[in-house]
């Protein structure tokens, strides 16, 4: 897969396979087949994100209470989920 930030919409049918793709623009890159990512950027439709760039914004994680273990969990909360 490659990476591409695409600054128009931009749909494209497969020359070489029975599949077709469609993105929109978006200020962040999007994945895609190296066969659409080369048409738009052909097309003046995307500009090329190389494998070395990385995002700028870390990625973040939720977390719930329901998902804490008892070895991190309060030693009154293990003891009650224990009993009953």
């Amino acid at each position: 897969m490659a990476k591409a930030i695409f600054i128009r919409p931009f749909s494209y049918t497969s020359r070489i396979r029975n599949a077709g793709w469609s993105a929109k623009a978006a200020d962040h890159p999007q994945h895609f087949p190296r066969e659409f990512i080369q048409a738009a950027i052909a097309a003046g439709c995307a500009m090329e994100v190389r494998g070395d760039q990385r995002a700028t914004s870390p990625r973040h994680f939720a977390t719930s209470a329901s998902m804490v273990s008892p070895v991190n969990a309060a030693p009154d909360a293990v003891a009650r989920t224990m009993n009953g």
